[in-house]
């Protein structure tokens, strides 16, 4: 009956509220067996606050032959009175307080992690409209068919078989095998990716597991090869690989250089990326006197401003522009004077990503030894409570331990001890290793800085 329950309610169950159900006939008696037994283990938890393993093995214990007709009465009567002797009750009361301190601490960390959750989930100001779109544009890119809503599922997109489009990359099927249904054991692999089109996918966790949908998060395969479009590659081919342009309300012609620094741990482990980036006043290469110069932090802060707030595509019937068009840099101008620009704001760039770096090195020196501190305490309470148990093992008067216990029982009492000595010595170990194992893995041992892409901000009607 417990095994059954266990596998009704289990985690991400999606009714909050799950009902096991018992049927009893009156007129079959060894269903009075089954009442009883149901009583009884109410009972207990209401007494204990837990079903002791002690007592569920002597519950087991007095139906293991079977339910009797004709030996009812005594199989009723044994449960009945099952029970602990009371420095068994005692015992089993002192590990449950324990265990309820335990699981208070483990609340009160589950809360605090939920606020580093939360703190991250707005750091990174990750959006699944974003994501949405990026997949979106990347398929596009790709010549792909587009995302389409599925009728009779909410929040789900039907997603295009990658593998299937003409002159497609056939690497693009072992990619696509994450969205296909489980294959089924008794079909030919090439057979099921055959006749196996993509799942539709989901872009918000739906809280449940089903295999009707495939969520679609950053780490999710085709994802990742969908965003590899964008990621950062630098200089490619003697040219920068993004480039963009865009019309703003204000008259001064602007420049923005994005870079990508990155702090490299232990095994070339990427320990922190960040963008960093350059805004200035934009000229004409022919034009200028001098290199351009970074803005200070008010200015780069409204150039900043200017590109949250730019449209994507202008609006002749809205946008009029606050300079006349001719007097305008033209696009092949603009990927004439690209060179010249990352030459004069590259410095710039490399000073903000120095200064960043130094911040990232902190915080990581910060969080690793917090982790290792963090650890040391979890080693030095496990040690605490092992100790504890071996003192009080050791401290029972010779025989009096075993006389509440079978013979099972002693030997596994026995056994626990073994490990408990065993596991100190380990723990001693681990004390004086992993602390210091953690702190390491946080240690900088590279820097790599580079550019990712510019952007014009150009006055309106462009």
């Amino acid at each position: 009956m417990e095994q059954r329950n266990g596998r009704i309610d289990r985690k991400l169950q999606p009714h909050p509220e799950v009902f096991c159900r018992y049927f009893f006939y009156h007129q079959r008696p060894e269903d009075r067996v089954l009442q009883v037994l149901i009583r009884k283990t109410s009972t207990i938890r209401e007494e204990l606050g837990s079903f002791s393993a002690v007592l569920e093995g002597r519950l087991a214990g007095a139906i293991k032959s079977g339910i009797r007709r004709n030996a009812i009465d005594q199989i009723i009567s044994d449960i009945q009175s099952t029970d602990l002797p009371p420095d068994q009750r005692q015992c089993l009361a002192e590990e449950l307080e324990e265990s309820r301190l335990r699981k208070n601490a483990l609340n009160e960390q589950i809360e605090v992690l939920s606020k580093y959750l939360d703190n991250s989930r707005r750091r990174i100001g990750f959006d699944e409209n974003h994501f949405y779109a990026a997949i979106a544009s990347s398929l596009k890119i790709a010549g792909a068919p587009p995302l389409e809503p599925v009728a009779d599922t909410p929040h789900a997109f039907s997603f295009p078989p990658m593998d299937g489009i003409p002159g497609a990359d056939p690497t693009w099927a072992a990619a696509m095998d994450s969205l296909r249904p489980p294959k089924p054991p008794a079909m030919n692999f090439y057979q099921w990716r055959a006749t196996s089109p993509p799942r539709p996918i989901v872009f918000h966790d739906p809280g449940t597991l089903s295999d009707e949908t495939v969520h679609f998060h950053l780490d999710q395969r085709v994802a990742q090869r969908l965003l590899g479009r964008f990621r950062s590659q630098g200089f490619l081919h003697h040219d920068i690989s993004r480039c963009c342009l865009t019309h703003t309300a204000d008259r001064v012609p602007r420049i923005i250089l994005l870079g990508r620094m990155c702090l490299y741990g232990p095994a070339a482990a990427r320990l922190h990326e960040e963008l960093v980036f350059v805004a200035a006043r934009w000229l004409p290469p022919d034009t200028r006197t001098a290199s351009l110069a970074p803005y200070a932090r008010d200015a780069e802060d409204f150039t900043l401003q200017l590109l949250d707030d730019a449209p994507t595509t202008p609006n002749p019937a809205t946008d009029r522009p606050a300079t006349p068009l001719a007097a305008l840099p033209p696009v092949p101008t603009l990927l004439a004077a690209l060179p010249h620009d990352v030459r004069d704001l590259m410095p710039h760039l490399q000073a903000r990503a120095t200064a960043a770096a130094q911040a990232a090195r902190a915080a990581l020196q910060k969080r690793g030894d917090a982790e290792a501190a963090a650890m040391l305490q979890i080693l030095q309470d496990q040690q605490k409570r092992i100790s504890r148990n071996v003192a009080q093992y050791q401290s029972e008067a010779s025989g009096q331990l075993h006389i509440a216990f079978d013979e099972s029982e002693r030997r596994q009492l026995e056994a626990d001890h073994r490990y408990w000595t065993k596991r100190l010595a380990g723990l001693a170990r681990e004390i004086a290793e992993q602390p210091q194992r953690i702190t390491e893995l946080y240690h900088i041992q590279a820097q790599r800085v580079e550019p990712v892409g510019v952007v014009y901000l150009l006055p309106g009607g462009v």
